[in-house]
């Protein structure tokens, strides 16, 4: 039975259109074009634009559906001998053409209230290879992304199986495309992947596969005089093959570079990912691609507090006994001095101070007015407090400590009462002063606050040799004819094979060429097979695909999607320090970081490479500190790192090189505050350092 072709269920010559031609395309729309030669020019068309039309084929065993699309164009025709109406419908390539691709940001609820609840914007700022939560996705799952995002915006397609994409890419960065660009975007590490459309199905089903999971066509040439013999031939003039020497990679290097911050200040990482291993990126032909990393990001907010004292004179001051300049001209020369500070008016001219007596002091709350009967003052309090602040930090977290004291004595001075003679009056005074007593001296006090840190983007493993696959192998371009061929579905060859050439050259035979259009001309029985690479992707010669890379753009709104903060990643706060606050309330408290230095690195997978940790952390010799800081702590003495606690390594006197958290701890004995193991995770994998404190952190005067 000759084969029936259909539009919408109705044979075409019930329309009476002819020229039937069909299209299926590599990452393009699918296309199905025909004539109605009959129609005046200005006649309404057959079909009007974005109809919906089903073209089927049958012959005798019910329809088939080869092509389901919509109506893109209905170009009318007038000429001197003929009028026609010409229609092109689009396949299901197109719907995702004509979608915008967008992807959920969180946004504020309230955006005045930093403790604002999230909801979630689709957004036209897009980064590829991210998941809705902010986490890395492999590339099978990004694809599959933009394909159901389509469907959910009312595409009537349907997702098939992605095969052969599941290694991790870099993040993408780009704003307003379409879902079919978005697809492009996200393959183009890949120039040996395919998408081909099954229509057979209720909605059109996309397929994503590469090359190695392609099925295999074998096309054979008609031998001298063999023409219409054999299974399906390809009369040789009409095969067209041109080998892609210039488009084989010898080698792929992937070259990450990463800038990292910390309060500003940038330092730069690289790190590379060769395939086939001993590739250097010179070689020639190698595939090099330098891709940029997000950085991380610390900035560290530090507490200040300027503080001024001057010495208590503490021997003067603790006697009850007659101090004069005859007696003890030192103590006499530092309770003036003191005593004038805080009563200027024996500053005044004429008066002479003669001498101390009967002087003490006490603690504000426990001075009961007789030296006896007083509390003993904090004997470790030698400075008073003369410009400045004493605050809970510095108290709780530093270990200065203060009282207040009341401080009192007897003055004897003499006092000129008539200038002309020089007659003086001898006087005593009862004098008193409070006085914030210290350990502090005279200095800018500091200590790390609070901490906002972005971790970087992790290097994915293994792009390089997912890239040397798709551009070791030889690719073919060219086509084949094949008149007269079977054009009833299943065709010979279809989107998704790869096709081999036999009885020719001996290397066509197993050239696996990719399959990149497939064309019908129904009227007149001819199949025409364009193989090559896809154009969609990759330019025409390794040269331009070097320049590919030049169009990435840095990614910075890889944190927002997740947290709501602004699109700039280097304000993303992934993780922060925890406060406490002191007893008896009052301003926040702040436990201080600890400076450790190792001993050794401990044995354990991963060894600690040259790159991690700058090598810096050998022996005990090395000037290089590790700073420890609690995520909470009950008091000021507990300096142990705990689970969950963070570490930041510096260089001397340099800015932090390498963060981590602790996961572990294995407190030696001897000690628990002193020598001790660690285990913190870092980079992706787990270190392990034997350490031992050696005291305060004090932040870089830089």
């Amino acid at each position: 039975m000759a084969t029936i072709w259909k539009i919408n269920g109705t044979p075409i010559s019930a329309f009476g259109v002819q020229n039937l031609r069909l299209a299926f395309e590599n990452m393009a729309p699918d296309t199905c074009t025909f004539d109605d030669p009959e129609a005046a020019f200005d006649a309404d068309p057959l079909f009007a634009f974005d109809t919906y039309i089903i073209v089927s084929w049958n012959s005798g065993s019910g329809d088939t559906v080869v092509f389901r699309g919509r109506i893109a164009e209905t170009p009318h025709f007038l000429g001197a001998k003929a009028e026609s109406i010409s229609y092109t419908a689009l396949g299901a390539w197109q719907d995702l053409k004509r979608r915008a691709f967008l992807q959920k940001f969180a946004i504020p609820v309230d955006p005045t209230n930093p403790s604002s609840a999230l909801s979630s914007f689709p957004s036209g700022i897009v980064v590829f290879n991210q998941a809705d939560d902010g986490t890395v996705c492999a590339l099978s799952a990004a694809l599959a992304y933009v394909v159901n995002s389509a469907i959910t915006a009312g595409a009537t397609i349907a997702l098939g199986t992605i095969t052969g994409f599941g290694f991790f890419v870099p993040w993408d960065e780009d704003a307003d495309v379409s879902c079919a660009d978005a697809l492009l975007r996200l393959l183009h590490l890949t120039p040996d992947a395919v998408c081909w459309w099954d229509y057979t199905t209720t909605e059109p089903t996309l397929y994503i596969s590469r090359r190695a999971y392609l099925g295999t066509v074998d096309v054979e040439v008609a031998p001298p005089g063999g023409g219409g013999l054999g299974t399906i031939y390809a009369p040789l003039e009409s095969v067209q093959i041109k080998p892609l020497y210039h488009l084989r990679a010898s080698g792929v290097c992937v070259i990450y570079v990463r800038t990292d911050r910390t309060d500003g200040k940038p330092w730069l990482l690289t790190a590379s990912d060769v395939y086939p291993p001993g590739t250097v990126p010179a070689q020639l032909d190698c595939l090099t691609r330098t891709i940029k990393l997000t950085g991380a990001v610390t900035n560290n907010t530090y507490l200040t507090q300027p503080v001024e004292t001057n010495p208590i004179p503490v021997a003067a001051l603790g006697v009850n006994t007659l101090v004069t300049a005859a007696i003890d001209a030192p103590t006499f020369g530092s309770m003036s001095s003191f005593w004038i500070a805080h009563h200027p008016h024996l500053l005044d001219a004429g008066v002479t101070i003669l001498g101390f007596r009967n002087t003490y002091r006490a603690p504000i709350t426990g001075d009961t007015g007789n030296a006896g009967s007083s509390t003993a003052c904090n004997g470790d309090c030698t400075r008073e407090l003369t410009a400045g602040a004493i605050t809970d930090w510095m108290v709780d977290d530093l270990g200065i400590e203060y009282e207040d004291q009341n401080v009192h004595c007897e003055i004897a001075y003499s006092v000129v009462t008539d200038p002309n003679t020089g007659a003086t009056e001898i006087k005593t005074e009862k004098l008193s002063c409070q006085i914030r007593a210290t350990t502090a001296s005279t200095q800018v006090y500091s200590e790390l606050e609070d901490t906002s840190y972005t971790p970087p983007e992790s290097a994915p493993a293994g792009l390089a040799e997912a890239i040397y696959a798709g551009v070791s192998q030889l690719h073919y371009d060219g086509t084949i004819d094949l008149v007269g061929a079977r054009l009833s579905p299943p065709l010979t060859v279809m989107m998704g094979d790869v096709l081999n050439l036999l009885n020719s050259r001996a290397e066509w035979a197993t050239m696996v060429a990719l399959v990149q259009r497939v064309s019908l001309d129904v009227d007149h029985g001819r199949t025409k097979v364009k193989i090559g690479w896809p154009h969609q992707l990759m330019p025409a010669d390794l040269m331009q695909i070097y320049r590919a890379n030049r169009f990435r753009r840095d990614v910075t709104s890889d944190g927002a999607r997740a947290t709501g903060v602004s699109g700039d990643s280097s304000g993303n706060t992934a993780q922060s320090l925890a406060r406490r606050a002191p007893a008896g309330g009052g301003p926040a408290g702040h436990v201080p970081p600890t400076v450790f230095t190792a001993q050794v690195t401990l044995a354990a997978p991963p060894v600690l490479a040259s790159t991690d940790l700058q090598s810096a952390l050998r022996d005990s010799s090395n000037p290089d500190w590790g700073v420890i800081w609690p995520i909470a702590s009950a008091t000021a003495a507990d300096r142990v790192p705990k689970t969950g606690d963070k570490v930041r390594f510096y260089l001397a006197d340099q800015d932090c090189f390498k963060e981590g958290t602790v996961s572990s701890q294995d407190i030696r004995p001897g000690g628990v505050d002193t020598v001790w193991n660690f285990q913190f995770a870092a980079n992706g994998n787990n270190w392990y350092m034997h350490c031992v404190k050696v005291g305060p952190f004090t932040p870089p005067s830089s």
